[in-house]
């Protein structure tokens, strides 16, 4: 019997040693697939997690507490060196357990952080916010690589650039906002002071062809004085073909001499060529005529820094010719800077209101004249289809205080107001800031300014002098 109580004790201690081997290899099972499951977890676009591990309650089941209460009581647990180790390793596993609670709090608070500031998981990132996420960023790297490794043909990384920020601007969905490279920002600088350096043409093409055509001279520049007429068509700049070149470069050609130029041309199937003067040439400038004894007519192109000074002039120097009635043009008039439209109307109007302008929050911003006016006699405006935004605040302005009758078509409709920031590079972004009322409250965006006499655009000049002969005023108080 001794010897069959020994073996009993014998073969229960081999089975408690089996459960504890089998309850240690179980553990590291579980930790393992624990490992496994955190490795496996993707983050993916849109703040989803894919889980690539098994669930913990797809994982081995733990030992039961029937395995412990099943030992003999006669067997000293503590002398057992297998489950001294369990002991040991139950403290190695706290100790990881919380370090990796620690770790994992870690990470859940920069992901907070992130997902919180935009960095990450932002695939549903609201208006501008998507210009600077992760995701974006990481897209462009992949378009970049698939340009470098399997585009036939060579880039050019100015033109990557530039088209990048005007598809920026075309995603606004607004036909008013755009982007200007560097050297289209200080075309447009240029062409808002009113003022550049060249001959006094403008060139046009009807596709690339051909050559560009000289579409415009203006009067009195040295494109005109040498002899130079709309219509020729421009082959060559110092000896050199540029039949194939853009317009901006042949632009820069032009301005890029300081004294002289030579341009060879062909009118009517003959070849011509010219040296002309480089000058500081004004753009758009205001021209006048006296069409009678009394009736004095300006023709105001567009509303650019140069324009005040012009108009002024142009007023002061009618008047000494005897004008008592007037007609401003406005007709294809583009536009141009608010300041310069106000500060023109002031030269007209009544101490009051000019125009209101209100932003996106609803603030507003009111100019105002003052009471003095270098004219204040019987006015008409002209305006067509192609008269916009100033002009129409212009022709909108004179309306509303009764100052004469608007003639001709109904305007273009275009009542809002267009910022241009300067970047850090020197190139632009140009985007619609604000939207403008006229003087008496009118909005005419995407409606237009409906003249006080309707008539074709072509006859409105005529309309207008015989308006002003009978002295009638048309206008409409407001």
């Amino acid at each position: 019997m001794p010897n069959q109580e020994k073996r009993t004790r014998q073969t229960e201690k081999e089975e408690l040693n089996t459960k504890d081997t089998a309850e240690e290899i179980e553990t590291k099972d579980s930790e393992n697939d624990a490992e496994e499951k955190d490795s496996g977890t993707i983050v993916k676009e849109g703040n989803e997690e894919e889980d690539t591990g098994k669930d913990s309650s797809d994982g081995p089941d733990t030992p039961s507490e029937d395995a412990v209460t099943s030992i003999p009581e006669e067997v000293e647990l503590p002398d057992s060196p297998d489950v001294c180790a369990k002991r040991k390793k139950g403290s190695r596993d706290f100790t990881k357990g919380t370090i990796f609670g620690f770790l994992a709090a870690s990470c859940i608070f920069m992901a907070f952080i992130l997902f919180r500031y935009g960095t990450i998981g932002n695939r549903n990132a609201q208006g501008a916010d998507v210009l600077t996420s992760q995701r974006l960023e990481n897209k462009l790297r992949q378009v970049r690589s698939i340009i470098e490794d399997t585009f036939y043909y060579d880039t050019d990384g100015e033109e990557l650039e530039t088209y990048l920020f005007k598809g920026v601007a075309a995603g606004l969905e607004d036909r008013y906002s755009n982007y200007f490279s560097v050297k289209e920002a200080e075309a447009l600088n240029e062409q808002n002071s009113g003022q550049y350096h060249g001959i006094g043409i403008t060139l046009s093409r009807e596709d690339d062809s051909r050559p560009a055509v000289i579409k415009e001279v203006t009067e009195g520049g040295p494109a005109q004085k040498a002899g130079v007429k709309a219509g020729d068509i421009l082959l060559k700049i110092n000896g050199a073909d540029v039949a194939k070149s853009t317009l901006n470069d042949i632009a820069d050609l032009i301005r890029g001499e300081e004294d002289q130029v030579n341009i060879t041309i062909s009118r009517n199937g003959r070849e011509m060529e010219f040296t002309i003067g480089v000058e500081e040439i004004e753009t758009a400038p205001v021209t006048f005529r006296m069409l009678d004894d009394t009736v004095g007519y300006i023709l105001i192109p567009e509303f650019d820094t140069v324009t005040v000074q012009q108009f002024e002039d142009a007023l002061k120097e009618l008047e000494k010719k005897g004008m008592k009635k007037l007609i401003l043009d406005l007709r294809d008039n583009p536009g141009g800077l608010l300041d310069v439209v106000s500060a023109m109307l002031d030269k007209l109007l009544p101490e009051g209101k000019i125009v209101t302008t209100r932003t996106k929050n609803g603030e507003d911003k009111v100019y105002y004249s003052d009471e003095d006016q270098m004219y204040s006699g019987p006015l008409a405006i002209l305006v067509n289809g192609n008269s916009a935004s100033g002009a129409e605040l212009f022709a909108g302005a004179v309306q509303d205080y009764g100052l004469g009758p608007v003639i001709g078509e109904q305007t273009y409709g275009k009542g809002v107001v267009q910022t241009t920031y300067s970047l850090s590079d020197g190139s632009a972004f140009k985007l619609t800031t604000e939207k403008y009322f006229t003087a008496g409250g009118q909005d005419i965006d995407g409606k237009g300014i409906t003249p006080d006499i309707k008539t074709a655009s072509e006859d409105a000049l005529e309309k207008a002098e015989e308006v002003l002969e009978k002295g009638g005023n048309y206008g409409t108080a407001g």
